[in-house]
């Protein structure tokens, strides 16, 4: 039961995240602004690896990969939202 839950979970994150990832990359190409669109991808495998241990449970850290996750996904989506909102030119 713990790995289906794990599964969807992560398919969840999956397309939760992909879809600022395609927003940011989206901003990127068409305004030839700075969005970091990776910063969402680099979230989402933080994420991933902190839920691991809920398979594996000899993996450490894993409240650090998620904190870590969360400021990433908070800085990209701030440096998105002020990009689509035309501030800090």
């Amino acid at each position: 039961m713990n790995y289906l839950l794990m599964i969807l979970w992560i398919i969840t994150m999956v397309l939760l995240l992909l879809l600022p990832y395609g927003i940011a990359l989206f901003y990127q190409r068409i305004f030839k602004r700075k969005t970091y669109p990776y910063l969402f991808i680099i979230a989402l495998v933080l994420y991933i690896v902190s839920s691991l241990q809920y398979l594996f449970p000899s993996l450490l850290w894993r409240n650090l990969f998620f904190a870590l996750g969360g400021v990433l996904l908070g800085s990209a989506s701030i440096r998105l939202h002020h990009v689509m909102t035309k501030r800090w030119k």
